[in-house]
C-alpha cells in the first residue's frame, strides 16, 4: 500500500521526511525489543498513543512540521508519546529534559542547574558541590560566592621572588 501522506519517500528520492523518520524511530524504540534504545523507552514502559501507533498522519496532524534543527521530545520524560506530552525541541532543550538532569526549585520555579548557574553567575560545579554537601535548594541559590575564593583557616601560599646570587 502506497503512503498517501508523501513523507515516506524512497531513499533514492531524498529519503523520508524528518517528521516521518522521527515517528518511525519513536515507534521502534517503544515497540521493537530489538531496537538499540528499546531498554530506555519500551523497556521502561514508555508507550505511544494508540491513535499514533499505526497512523503517521494522525501524529503529524498533532505535532505539525519539524522546525530545522529540532527533533521529537517528551515534555515529561517519564510520560508516554501522546497528545499534550510531545513537542519539537532543540538539542539544548532535550539535554535539559533528561532523566539524569539535576534541577533546583526556588520560590516555585524549577529549572536545571545550568540555567540557575548562568543566572547566579556561578559554575555548575559549585552548585553540584553544594548539593553533594546537602545544601537545600534555597541555600544553594541564596548563598553568594566568596569573592576572594579563600577558605577560613587556609593559609595563602605566597611566592617569593627567587634570589639571584
Amino acid at each position: 500500500m502506497k503512503p498517501i501522506h508523501g513523507h515516506a519517500r524512497h531513499w533514492k528520492c531524498g529519503g523520508p521526511s524528518r517528521e516521518y523518520s522521527s515517528w518511525s524511530c519513536m515507534v521502534a524504540r517503544c515497540c521493537n525489543p530489538n531496537a538499540t534504545s528499546y531498554e530506555d523507552y519500551g523497556g521502561r514502559g514508555i508507550k505511544i498513543a494508540p491513535e499514533w501507533r499505526h497512523d503517521f498522519a494522525a501524529f503529524l496532524a498533532h505535532v505539525g512540521p519539524c522546525p530545522p534543527g529540532y527533533s521529537i521530545d517528551r515534555i515529561d520524560h517519564n510520560g508516554n508519546y501522546e497528545p499534550g506530552n510531545v513537542r519539537w525541541a532543540s538539542h539544548t532543550e532535550q539535554i535539559r529534559n533528561r532523566r539524569n538532569t539535576r534541577h533546583l526549585t526556588y520560590r516555585g520555579e524549577t529549572a536545571c542547574v545550568e540555567v540557575w548557574a548562568r543566572r547566579l553567575g556561578m559554575s555548575r560545579e559549585t552548585i553540584y558541590a553544594r548539593q553533594r554537601n546537602g545544601w537545600s535548594d534555597e541555600r544553594i541559590i541564596e548563598t553568594p560566592l566568596r569573592k576572594d575564593h579563600s577558605f577560613p583557616g587556609r593559609k595563602r601560599h605566597r611566592c617569593t621572588p627567587k634570589e639571584t646570587p
